[in-house]
């Protein structure tokens, strides 16, 4: 088993986030670690936020757009399908909906290799022995059944 770094990205598609702030929620009381815009460096653009009627501070109306959790899996293919289900489960919302046709799918998940926990096998030989040039980014939004890369979390 390895350890993989799942992060979910939010998209405002058609118009308007789908996860609301209870969702947020939802994910982080069960070991998604959330990234709240009231949290961010004062110098990040997301810091550029509005305080609504409640005092909450957001960006774009959203309190938060990205959250990651750490998925022990054999493959990277595997982190993914585990958190999307999770997501599912928690949510009741499709991990893989299509969004409106301007704005584009409104969930995106992305598998780091955080640690490689135990010796390669046959599923993961690809995985773990590729050279850090030949590693790309995993954006499930657009996945397919070929093979799955992950990159490692920089040092």
């Amino acid at each position: 088993m390895s350890r993989f770094k799942v992060t979910y990205h939010s998209n405002n598609s058609g118009g308007y986030w789908w996860l609301e702030d209870e969702d947020w929620k939802k994910l982080e009381a069960n070991g998604w670690v959330v990234d709240w815009v009231a949290n961010q460096p004062m110098d990040s653009l997301r810091r550029a936020v509005r305080l609504n009627s409640d005092g909450d501070e957001r960006w774009l109306g959203a309190m938060a757009t990205s959250a990651f959790k750490i998925i022990h899996a054999r493959t990277a293919n595997e982190a993914e399908i585990n958190a999307a289900e999770e997501f599912e489960f928690l949510l009741d919302q499709d991990p893989y909906a299509n969004g409106c046709e301007c704005c584009g799918m409104p969930h995106s998940f992305y598998v780091y290799l955080e640690e490689n926990e135990d010796e390669p096998n046959d599923d993961n030989d690809a995985i773990l022995e590729a050279s850090e040039a030949e590693l790309e980014l995993l954006d499930i939004s657009t996945r397919s059944d070929a093979a799955v890369r992950a990159l490692p979390l920089p040092s």
